[in-house]
Parts: structure tokens; sequence; C-alpha cells
């Protein structure tokens, strides 16, 4: 729970360096809703790095809040939205 906060965090201080310590080498990202500015996929650190700042670029504001979250064992469950 708390790498997945500490993500959150980083993302909400756009920081991709930070962000990107937490996800593994072989990171696929797929923006959704207003995230999808450019391309479908984003592969590996450098590419994720540059769709994060589309995104950032494109919104003036764009911030996760928590609503919810639980330990799931091997997983985490994250419900919130975005501002």
């Amino acid at each position: 729970m708390e790498i997945v906060r500490k993500a959150v965090e980083a993302w909400n201080q756009r920081d991709a360096d930070l962000w990107l310590t937490y996800a593994a080498r072989e990171i696929e990202w797929m923006p959704a809703g207003p995230a999808a500015v450019e391309r479908a996929v984003f592969r590996g650190y450098a590419e994720v790095a540059s769709g994060f700042g589309s995104v950032w670029q494109t919104w003036e504001e764009f911030r996760f809040e928590e609503s919810q979250a639980r330990d799931l064992g091997d997983s985490v469950l994250w419900l919130g939205r975005v501002r």
C-alpha cells in the first residue's frame, strides 16, 4: 500500500523519474480517458516518461485523489478520482 501511495504522490508532484522507480523495467502504459493525449501504448521508462510529460503539458491540473485503498495480499486495490 505504501508503494502505491508513494507512486500516486509522485504522479501528483509531476515527477516521472520518481514514479518510474516504482515500476518494472518492462512497463507498458495504456492511458485512458483524459490521459490519452497521444499514442495508445508507451513501453519502457523513456516512452512512459514522455507520455506523462504530454499529459502534464495538456492539463493544467491532473491529480489523483484517493477515496479508498485495500491490501489484497499480492496486489492493492486503489480507488479514487482524477481532478
